[in-house]
């Protein structure tokens, strides 16, 4: 009954005819056609040819010049629109890559019918020139352009490129921008953000060595090479020579060796009508994959060619192309076009791309659901967009959105169910974008690539824009809207529909108004208002997406210190995406040494303003440790340790723009700590030689502390600055410090600097008493170690400097040099002769220096493992006195070991000779004194580092 109704909507619009919103008569569209002939070089790796244009004026409209995009130039600086955006995307490979893996077009002269055409740079950018004609372009008339050029294609650093004689070759040719009824489209190339072209026919002639295989637009002409195509079921056998290994380097051969080229060149000969672009890939290890798709009284070729580490996974490649072609064709129109094509990429960027009849992909994955749906996807471009050609630059919703909804249809259709139950969502779109939407940080379905971030761009064009199609198709029911989807393709594929022609289609099928749904496009936030949610337990964790949900996350937890030893317990939190407004994590565990309840804990309620400030919060934290143990009058252990409760207000400042990677924040939290005590008693006589411990009172420090920070988190050259402001007992410290890392190689590698300048100002008078009663919260030259971490801020192991390894922690603050300091010293670190209470400014500088790969004697492990160098220098008052001996400038160089992101390694090698050698933290009354390696080695340890993040966003 349901396909009956469906067959009589269908006929019903199908009488309608020009009752639907179709091209009107003042309708027009400027046609491209292309004669090409190119050489590939796949020595230089580069592309040297002829192009020749007819361009069809159709516009009412005369033209003076024309605007040509040589998109290959966008790989030729780190300075173009592409080089800038791969920034914004946190990817340093182009910017760090070498002269010659870079890319360029260039040695054109253009004739336009005839007569020599000048090229006129754009004023920005060098991918875009302005052709100026001889003589006007009247409407009507067609012009016919001429010219060679040259092309140097860069390493696959985004879609077009090579990698070890692989080729995907796009946007490879001078091409001519579209105009419309508004004008000029002149626009750069970019990473995320794609295309706007006009219409045209493609002849193209390909000459390369001849154990190339070729997948491209168009159809092959050559008969003979479509027979070599069908027998090419395997990759050549390439029989390396035997070498005698001098050196072991441990570094595997490659499994599928790339064969030398033939000295013999062939010329392919490819042929596409009406369509939108002509790329093509190239490689001499592709195995072909080939069957026929039979509809509409056609016989479709398609084509699989795919590499040879591939061929597991590919096995069912074929027979999911063929299924999206069918399902496509049902859901849209006929596939118009003789053949398909999908090619296996290398891991590179140039996976997931889309061109007529041809797309690019790689699949590094077993997952045969995976695989088909990606193949489904980029088949299915060949209809939305790739026949219904919207400005994609603009309107990428009309593509990647709409292309999104059937392939939802799809997956549905062959698959039980989605992963949306799973606690990792298959479609990692759809978590991006609920945390976005939680953080005020998405933007309308209708947006510009240019403008805002790539990880915000693809969320709202794709996953967004598919469930605002599946809100449409609920407003105006199934039938309706598969009778409009495909009354869009019939009406106008091979045409350039705009959003409003959309909707005034939809409108007429569902005959009434959809603005309220149409309005939706240009909304921030969630398409739907929020439903009562229920609370659900669930362990461990949930990326999951569920509207009606809100997840308890449980998770067992593990701590240690020397005074609790073990502590288990549980992790109850309810970080969930969508992030909750409240959020809270408890951790409560029992102390297996103590005997006593510890944890520690966060609370949280955060809201959003539309001013100045873009985010308010209300925290508090707690916890609860031991830090100390003791032996009683009775022989049982004792212990003491601290209470803390910090809660604050934390602002976050609006962004200057939309790109803007500077992060500023306002944050006031006071630490309210209780110290419990333990002091030290004897028994009665005659016993009075024999002390033990006893538990004494508690003493409870309140310290305010202001912070403002500035924080720019693009992934090259980073920096922040903190100008933090805290009152503690009769002393207010006020200080900055400020990071930049400079960064030297695309792996991350780099010169991490930090600058720190401290002032202490007391609020009584500065007496000998005075300073020290207030020298625990002084600055320090040095790292502090557990009982100068007076704020309690970072886990110590053990934080009373006990004999033994847990004994030489410590953390980065104040001055930051990695050398521990000394129990028994008053004033640590420092000689005697050399004593100062850096309680009035001190100024200190520390470098942290990655060692390059090549040279890093750990590059040969085979776990990667970094090594770097250290480098701390810093002065404070005293020694500018007047009459003072001591030092003024202290250094400290030595070598950092880092592991696991969270655990740091330092040994200092030299060192001013001001500094005493720690024994005291090590056993002095062993024979022989420390070990080497006990006298300087510290670590650290940085729970931040451990984070979870969701595509580089903390989610806690």
């Amino acid at each position: 009954m349901k396909k009956s109704l469906l067959l009589i909507a269908l006929f019903v619009v199908a009488c309608m005819g020009v009752g639907l919103a179709q091209p009107t008569a003042t309708y027009w569209q400027q046609q491209a056609n292309y004669q090409i002939q190119v050489r590939l070089n796949d020595t230089t790796h580069s592309l040297d040819g002829t192009v020749s244009i007819q361009y069809i004026n159709n516009s009412p409209d005369t033209l003076q010049f024309l605007w040509i995009h040589l998109w290959p130039n966008a790989y030729k600086n780190e300075s173009t629109a592409f080089g800038e955006q791969t920034l914004l995307e946190g990817n340093l490979d182009f910017y760090f890559s070498k002269a010659n893996e870079k890319g360029y077009i260039n040695r054109m002269q253009f004739t336009a019918n005839g007569l020599p055409a000048t090229l006129k740079d754009h004023p920005t950018n060098i991918d875009i020139a302005q052709l100026q004609l001889p003589k006007p372009l009247l409407p009507g008339q067609q012009l016919q352009l001429q010219t060679p050029f040259h092309v140097q294609l860069p390493s696959l650093f985004s879609r077009s490129g090579q990698h070890k004689q692989f080729y995907a070759v796009s946007q490879w040719f001078p091409k001519i921008a579209m105009y419309d009824a508004d004008g000029w489209h002149p626009m750069p190339y970019l990473s995320v953000g794609e295309y706007y072209s006009n219409f045209g026919n493609y002849d193209v002639h390909i000459t390369l060595p001849d154990n190339y295989v070729v997948a491209a637009t168009g159809d092959l002409q050559n008969a003979a090479e479509k027979a070599w195509l069908l027998k090419r079921k395997s990759a050549p056998i390439v029989n390396a020579p035997a070498k005698k290994e001098l050196f072991k380097t441990g570094k595997q051969p490659e499994p599928f060796p790339v064969p030398a080229s033939s000295r013999k060149m062939k010329t392919l000969h490819f042929v596409a009508n009406n369509v939108v672009d002509f790329a093509w890939s190239a490689d001499k290890r592709f195995i072909v994959k080939h069957d026929t798709c039979n509809m509409a009284n056609r016989s479709i070729d398609v084509w699989n060619y795919v590499l040879p580490e591939d061929t597991e996974r590919w096995q069912q490649s074929i027979s999911f192309t063929k299924r999206s072609l069918r399902f496509y064709s049902q859901q849209l129109g006929t596939y118009p076009y003789p053949q398909v094509s999908v090619v296996a990429s290398p891991g590179s960027e140039a996976d997931g791309m889309e061109y007529p009849m041809i797309t690019l992909l790689n699949v590094q994955t077993k997952n045969d659901a995976m695989l088909d749906q990606i193949i489904a996807h980029e088949v299915g471009h060949n209809w939305l967009q790739g026949i219904l050609a919207s400005n994609e630059r603009n309107h990428a919703w009309m593509d990647e959105g709409m292309n999104s909804f059937i392939e939802r249809k799809y997956m549905q259709s062959f698959y039980e169910a989605d992963s949306r139950g799973s606690k990792v969502p298959a479609d990692f779109m759809q978590v991006l974008q609920q945390l976005h939407v939680s953080r005020h940080q998405d933007v309308p379905i209708i947006n510009t690539p240019d403008t805002v971030f790539p990880l915000v761009h693809y969320p709202a064009v794709y996953n967004k824009a598919a469930d605002w199609m599946e809100l449409l198709e609920k407003r105006i029911g199934k039938n309706n809207m598969q009778v409009l989807m495909q009354q869009y393709f019939q009406q106008w594929q091979f045409k350039h529909p705009s959003p409003q022609a959309f909707q005034q289609m939809a409108e007429t099928v569902a005959n009434t108004s959809l603005q309220d749904v149409f309005s939706l496009l240009y909304a921030t936030g969630p398409l739907l208002q929020p439903v009562k949610k229920t609370t659900k337990v669930t362990g461990f964790f949930s990326l999951a997406y569920n509207d009606s949900v809100r997840y308890i996350n449980l998770a067992p937890a593990l701590g240690y210190n020397m005074y609790d030893k073990f502590q288990i317990g549980l992790t109850i939190n309810n970080y969930n995406i969508p992030n909750n407004k409240f959020q809270f994590v408890l951790t409560p565990m029992f102390a297996t040494g103590s005997k006593t309840l510890t944890g520690y804990g966060r609370i949280g309620y955060h809201w959003f303003g539309k001013g100045a400030i873009k985010r308010f919060e209300l925290y508090s934290g707690f916890a609860r440790f031991n830090t100390n143990s003791g032996i009683d009058s009775v022989g049982g252990s004792i212990y003491s340790g601290f209470s803390k409760i910090a809660p604050g207000i934390q602002l976050q400042l609006k962004p200057r723009n939309s790109l803007s990677t500077l992060q500023r924040t306002i944050d006031f939290r006071t630490f309210i700590i209780s110290e419990q005590q333990l002091s030290i008693g004897s028994p009665p006589a005659p016993g009075d030689t024999i002390f033990y411990s006893r538990k004494g009172g508690s003493v409870t420090t309140i310290i305010p502390q202001l912070t403002f920070t500035w924080v720019q988190e693009r992934k090259l050259y980073p920096w922040s600055v903190a100008l933090q402001v805290q009152q503690v007992k009769d002393i207010v410290r006020s200080s900055i410090t400020a990071k930049y890392f400079l960064n030297y190689d695309k792996t991350g590698k780099g010169i991490d600097l930090r600058l720190f300048a401290g002032k202490i100002f007391y609020l009584t008078e500065k007496t000998t008493t005075a300073r020290n009663n207030n020298s625990r919260y002084h600055f320090t030259m040095h790292a502090p170690n557990g009982a100068q971490d007076y704020t309690y801020s970072s886990p110590f192991m053990d934080r009373n400097q006990s004999v033994g390894a847990a004994g030489r922690q410590i953390s980065m603050r104040d001055g930051g040099f990695k050398y521990r300091s000394d129990f028994s010293a008053v004033v640590p670190g420092l000689k005697t002769n050399g004593v100062d209470y850096f309680d009035n400014w001190l100024i200190a500088l520390n470098a942290d220096i990655d060692i390059p790969n090549k040279f890093n004697p750990l590059s040969v492990l085979p776990i990667p493992t970094s090594l770097k160098i250290f480098a701390d220098v810093g002065t404070s008052a005293s020694p500018w006195t007047a009459g003072s001996n001591q030092q003024k400038f202290l250094y400290s160089i030595g070598i950092h070991l880092p592991l696991f992101k969270a655990i740091h390694l330092y040994y200092p090698v030299l060192q001013s000779a001001a500094f005493k050698e720690p024994n005291s933290v090590n056993d002095p009354f062993k024979a022989g004194g420390p070990n080497w390696w006990q006298k300087r080695l510290t670590f650290s340890i940085d729970i931040q580092a451990l984070s979870p993040k969701v595509s580089g966003i903390k989610l806690l």
